[in-house]
């Protein structure tokens, strides 16, 4: 069984590789099945791009420069 990161990349991975609308839905449901009560939020909120809980103030302060150096190493 894959680390749940690893699945919820594999599934990102297909979610971007269709267009078909109802697809992704299946494709998400069928994942968040699979996960434990306590791992719905959090891959959740990876999934939308939101690194923190929405009730957090926390911030990650990252700039495109900065991704811009990681990415290109």
């Amino acid at each position: 069984m894959p680390s749940p990161f690893k699945s919820l990349s594999e599934l990102l991975e297909k979610v971007e590789a269709t267009k078909k609308r109802l697809e992704i839905i299946d494709l998400t449901a069928g994942y968040i099945r699979t996960l434990g009560r306590e791992e719905i939020e959090p891959a959740i909120n990876m999934m939308v791009g939101r690194a923190f809980p929405k009730y957090s103030q926390k911030s990650l302060d990252v700039n495109w420069s900065t991704l811009t150096r990681v990415f290109n190493v």
